[in-house]
């Protein structure tokens, strides 16, 4: 994919998934922005890539603070003087503090949906004016494929992205006039930052799972998909430079699986 020159802001950018989409924007020619609330996350995966000699910039950011995205887009625009890609790439699965629950709290539910869909909103509304304005722009959600159905294991964070895959939707049917494309993610199994409070309270609520630990507890899964593996942050990178490319134009409010098969919806 060619991405020469376009400015692409990845939230999360510094977790394995959005490392990875970094990696794969970068080599396409993309100038990405690594923004996460761990400043030194954020540094250490714009390093590695620099290191390449391609184009990075760490920035920090809050998803669920407005003053916080404001000063990520201004100094973005400062530096670039555009921004053509935006991936909602920030997630949660449960609040901080899971190790201490084995069960959902009201924080958890709060928490998610903040981050994982009021995050995504805000995020997206900071960038409109500056992409209505270049008349195109192309905005990625990472949801997940656990937002195309019902789970045991943690509602709150099935539903938030289940939210995101319906705010994808609705934002691009509002930015089709703009020449705006809006498209979301739906990756599947991940070995992640995330996936030790996911197994965490898995283990609680699933009766097969109990005992496993967390790495088994993700093989036990892969098991189950048809292709017989997991997949890599790079194969959500691969299709996120899809989605931000020319390749794509005429492909809008859309939600992709990427989970080898494991849900055909």
């Amino acid at each position: 994919m060619n991405l020469d020159g376009q400015v692409a802001i990845i939230t999360g950018g510094g977790g394995v998934i959005g490392k990875g989409i970094a990696d794969i924007l970068a080599q396409s020619g993309a100038i990405v922005v690594l923004a996460d609330v761990e400043m030194a996350t954020a540094e250490r995966a714009a390093q590695d890539i620099e290191q390449k000699g391609l184009d990075s910039l760490p920035l920090r950011l809050d998803v669920t603070e407005k003053l916080s995205i404001r000063t990520a887009v201004e100094t973005v625009l400062e530096r670039y003087g555009r921004i053509n890609i935006l991936v909602n790439n920030a997630g949660a699965f449960t609040a901080p503090g899971w190790e201490s629950r084995f069960a959902l709290s009201e924080v958890d539910w709060e928490w998610t949906f903040k981050v994982n869909l009021k995050g995504v909103a805000d995020m997206s509304e900071s960038v409109l004016p500056f992409m209505k304005q270049q008349r195109e722009g192309k905005i990625i959600n990472v949801a997940s494929t656990g937002g195309r159905m019902g789970g045991v294991d943690n509602p709150a964070y099935l539903s938030s992205k289940a939210g995101v895959i319906n705010f994808t939707q609705s934002l691009a049917l509002q930015l089709a006039p703009f020449n705006i494309n809006v498209n979301a993610i739906c990756p599947g199994a991940i070995w992640s930052g995330m996936s030790d409070p996911a197994n965490h309270l898995r283990k609680h609520v699933i009766e097969e799972l109990k005992g496993l630990s967390p790495r088994q507890m993700y093989d036990h899964y892969v098991q189950e998909i048809p292709l017989q593996r997991g997949q890599t942050a790079e194969d959500i990178g691969y299709l996120t430079a899809f989605l931000a490319s020319e390749h794509s134009k005429n492909i809008t409010g859309q939600s992709i699986n990427v989970d080898g098969g494991k849900r055909m919806n």
